[in-house]
């Protein structure tokens, strides 16, 4: 079982994507009258699912060391003078459906486990987002992560939106993706690595679309330093308790010892939350081709 092996290897990326192709089955087109259930039941999986992906998530990282066929196509109709598609020209091509919600559910785990070590100033988000919650803090934390996802940037050959604006996002049998607004949808466009060009997306499944930072968190936190005090601080505690944190699921580990010593705590709110607001409105997000979000980051430009 390849979801056990992961686990068992501690390798929860790899674990998520298992858990993502999952989701991408419950995403088929009309899989709801594919296996009989009201689409009501298929939604409580997908809550289901999501509620599981960050456990599984949070288990591996506290105790381990290290759906239906496709529907036939159909000939897409020509586009507009907007640079638009009718949804009923292109209904019956669609492989894949997913919701403005399936969206943000799948953006918003990543957001959320993006812990980012450094020496200087790290950003332990697991620690944050537990600190918050268990201080009557969740709605202010939630609607941080939520605005950073509903203002990504979305890129279509002629125009760009908000991922607001969108009722669904739609892949086809050709890989074409397509970014839907009421009666409307736009073909997705991703940005190269170098920023220089774009190219039409061609995938099998969403995942292969991820959230690119124009600008890397790595260089807003940089940037900013000075500003970021209690960040700062933080960090200090983080490296009092272990020097030895490198990696992501380091600073998670010890971001959940600091809470349980209370090292990390709710006098730390408000300074956090100012800190927070200043990192939010620099965060500006893109949706982009996963390949060229890799090359971004092998170039040593940390998203």
């Amino acid at each position: 079982d390849q979801l056990q092996a992961s686990i068992t290897a501690g390798d929860s990326l790899g674990a998520d994507n298992l858990i993502v192709r999952v989701y991408d089955e419950l995403c088929k087109k009309e899989l709801d009258k594919l296996l009989g259930k009201a689409e009501k039941t298929i939604q409580n999986w997908k809550s289901g699912l999501n509620q599981y992906r960050e456990f599984i998530y949070n288990y591996i990282d506290e105790n381990v060391d290290v759906c239906g066929q496709q529907l036939p196509s159909e000939t897409i109709a020509t586009q507009t003078t907007d640079g638009s598609i009718k949804v009923g020209d292109i209904s019956k091509a669609t492989v894949h459906d997913y919701t403005r919600q399936d969206v943000y559910n799948n953006f918003r785990f990543r957001l959320i486990t993006q812990n980012r070590p450094n020496s200087e100033i790290c950003f332990p988000v697991s620690a944050i987002k537990t600190l918050f919650y268990q201080n009557s803090e969740k709605d202010f934390f939630d609607k941080w992560i939520e605005n950073q996802i509903a203002n990504t940037r979305i890129i279509t050959k002629d125009k760009e939106f908000k991922l607001s604006e969108a009722s669904s996002i739609s892949v086809l049998e050709d890989g074409t993706v397509l970014f839907n607004i009421k009666d409307r949808s736009f073909e997705l466009y991703s940005n190269t690595a170098d920023s220089k060009g774009k190219f039409k997306l061609s995938v099998k499944t969403f995942s292969q679309v991820v959230l690119d930072h124009i600008i890397s968190k790595r260089e807003i936190l940089d940037t900013n330093k000075e500003k970021l005090p209690r960040l700062c601080d933080i960090t200090k505690r983080i490296y009092k308790e272990d020097r030895t944190v490198k990696t992501g699921k380091d600073l998670r580990r010890v971001g959940a010892i600091l809470l349980k010593k209370n090292i990390i705590n709710k006098n730390d709110i408000p300074e956090l939350k100012k800190e927070l607001e200043l990192i939010g409105s620099q965060i500006h997000l893109q949706l982009m081709d996963s390949s060229e979000n890799a090359k971004k980051s092998n170039t040593g430009k940390l998203q």
